[in-house]
């Protein structure tokens, strides 16, 4: 037994000992996350004989669903996903999307929606509307916003 102490908070309870199949009484989600396969094994393997869904780290071959990584700029949510097989893939893609879709996409997506509201009150969301939303959309239009934004101190979150 490690020299490691129970840890308690209101959500969580963490005791350093061995896994035992009554841990899994009155679960319904399981993550198992020791860095040894069998323990993993065994958790999955006692999860699926109870009907409770398991997520093994990094261990496809013991998981029901796998989590992907997740870039959120307010209402602009982009889910990466690699099927558990390179979780490794899936955070480098995250972080370099964090860096390609900054905090100003937060505040972009604002001002589209209300555009879009605008547009499709005024005349009932026709073609032409289709078309200015999608040209609102745009790279080009992007970059005037933010180049615009830049000068008005009023719109945060554009740096």
């Amino acid at each position: 037994m490690s020299s490691l102490q129970p840890i308690h908070n209101r959500n969580v309870e963490w005791i350093p000992r061995k896994f035992a199949a009554n841990d899994l009484d009155g679960a319904i989600l399981v993550i198992a996350a020791t860095s040894a396969p069998g323990v993993n094994a065994s958790v999955f393997r006692e999860a699926e004989a109870r009907g409770i869904l398991c997520n093994a780290v990094d261990d496809v071959e013991n998981c029901h669903f796998y989590y992907g990584s997740i870039v959120q700029r307010g209402d602009l949510q982009i889910a990466i996903s690699t099927n558990g097989k390179s979780p490794a893939l899936a955070q480098r893609l995250r972080q370099e999307l964090e860096k390609q879709f900054g905090p100003e996409y937060e505040v972009w997506l604002e001002w589209l929606g209300a555009a879009r509201e605008l547009l499709r009150v005024a005349d009932g969301g026709t073609e032409s509307t289709k078309q200015m939303l999608h040209h609102l959309a745009s790279q080009p239009m992007y970059e005037q916003f933010v180049k615009e934004a830049r000068k008005e101190p009023s719109r945060q979150g554009v740096a």
